[in-house]
């Protein structure tokens, strides 16, 4: 009978893994696409990332010198330590919420994401600082409009660049198949 249980977590375990490499080889093509017309443009390659898997995934990928910005959940890149010496650096957290995961009970969490999305729709959970993304000044913007609970809404973070006059280029991570 544990064996039985234990099958479907293994499946499990197995499709999470699948994910994350098809991420990771999705977002490196992306970012060796991004640095290859970052270097004809003859201007560094500064990433913004409002993803936390999208910051490990340019930490993983030897990128973390390239980070400008992140979002207020990304805590590694690659490692705990190197966002700490990161931000100790002048890497500005773009991205702010209301709740905190770490202080606030699960039911209430699902109440305040519920609550927010009635009022404000997808994305309202997020507020973005305008200021430190006009200070970051990125060339590419990580992010993705699958999941309007998982990163800030494409349109805040639109208006956010148009009003700071930047013109990033936007990697939207969101596959659509197993080839993505």
């Amino acid at each position: 009978a544990s064996l039985q249980r234990s099958k479907p977590r293994v499946r499990a375990l197995r499709t999470s893994y699948a994910r994350t490499v098809m991420h990771r080889r999705v977002t490196a093509e992306a970012l060796t696409r991004c640095a290859r017309a970052s270097s004809l443009r003859a201007s560094p390659l500064r990433i913004m990332s409002l993803l936390p898997s999208a910051t490990e995934i340019v930490g993983g990928l030897g990128l973390e010198q390239s980070l400008v910005g992140v979002s207020h959940e990304c805590d590694l890149a690659p490692t705990a330590e190197r966002l700490d010496a990161l931000l100790e650096g002048g890497l500005e957290r773009v991205t702010t919420s209301d709740i905190d995961p770490h202080a606030t009970p699960q039911g209430e969490i699902d109440r305040l994401v519920k609550a927010a999305l009635k009022e404000g729709g997808p994305g309202a959970l997020y507020g973005v600082d305008g200021a430190a993304v006009a200070r970051a000044a990125p060339t590419v913007l990580l992010t993705q409009t699958l999941c309007g609970v998982c990163a800030p809404s494409t349109d805040a973070v639109a208006a956010v660049c148009a009003a700071s006059e930047l013109e990033p280029t936007v990697v939207n991570l969101e596959p659509n198949d197993l080839a993505d």
